[in-house]
């Protein structure tokens, strides 16, 4: 199993999780411009994950209040 996050070029943060073979990857994305914009330097990031969902949260540090940006992948029906 690999877990990953990355911050590409787009401002898009992802984070890229792979199982068996079967699975594949499973890749949850969210757009961060307005996280980026906002100058907080430092973020909360939660990552959450089950063998039918992979999810991340991000949140400026110190804003508690706030509601987090989110992303998630599901599981096809």
């Amino acid at each position: 199993m690999l877990a990953a996050i990355t911050l590409d070029t787009k401002r898009n943060l992802r984070f890229i999780r792979t199982g068996s073979a079967a699975e594949g990857a499973r890749v949850a994305l969210i757009d961060i411009t307005t996280l980026l914009d906002s100058g907080a330097p430092h973020w909360d990031i939660t990552m959450t994950w089950d063998p039918l969902n992979v999810a991340i949260e991000v949140r400026p540090q110190h804003d508690d209040a706030g509601a987090p940006l989110k992303g998630h992948w599901s599981a096809p029906t």
